[in-house]
């Protein structure tokens, strides 16, 4: 039972889900609670990132909800300034570059500043919000469907949190590799975004 958590951190890692933000809504505008809670699922950037989080906030900072809270935050303030129709160019690129500087701290460990990994974090999730602010902009419901995206994600960060606490504590080598498994899946959604804005 103790591998669960690990497992099912694999699985969504893995999972051969289209990449960002096309949705479990093929791209459409989101127009009610559940949609918005489900759909950071399809897009294996979000899931990444997010437990991701978790995983980077119980491990290296002072208090494990710091990490979440900012990304949360930073992801909702992003949203709202989306909603206005801020788009700036190349968020695709940044929104693929989280996973891999996450996947950076998490082999950095300690040697990178906790100070430093947050505004990095705050601004990583101000690119996901945007993009989801510029698919909600004009839609009815787009209040409730950010409710969704925050409550999903703060989730996803909770089982980041769970994991690494129940099995990540005191492995580093462990928590070397899933950066280093992170770090590989950012460079490849990276090079497929800049090859599809080509």
């Amino acid at each position: 039972m103790r591998s669960l958590p690990l497992l099912s951190l694999c699985v969504l890692i893995t999972s051969p889900l289209a990449q960002a933000h096309t949705g479990v809504d093929a791209g459409q505008h989101h127009e009610a609670f559940m949609l918005g809670l489900l759909h950071p699922l399809g897009g294996i950037d979000h899931i990444s990132a997010a437990i991701a989080v978790g995983l980077w906030g119980a491990l290296f900072c002072p208090r494990a909800w710091m990490a979440p809270a900012v990304f949360v935050f930073s992801m909702a303030l992003g949203a709202v300034l989306g909603f206005a129709g801020w788009q700036p160019q190349g968020l695709e690129w940044w929104i693929a570059s989280s996973v891999l500087v996450l996947g950076a701290l998490l082999v950095l460990g300690r040697w990178a500043s906790a100070r430093v990994a947050l505004v990095l974090l705050a601004a990583l999730a101000g690119a996901h919000g945007l993009a989801h602010g510029g698919e909600l902009m004009g839609a009815s419901s787009a209040w409730q469907t950010l409710t969704g995206l925050v409550l999903s994600t703060a989730l996803m960060h909770a089982l980041g949190v769970i994991v690494a606490q129940r099995l990540l504590q005191q492995r580093v080598g462990l928590q070397r590799m899933l950066g280093i498994a992170l770090g590989l899946l950012g460079a490849t959604l990276m090079v497929l975004t800049s090859a599809g804005a080509a």
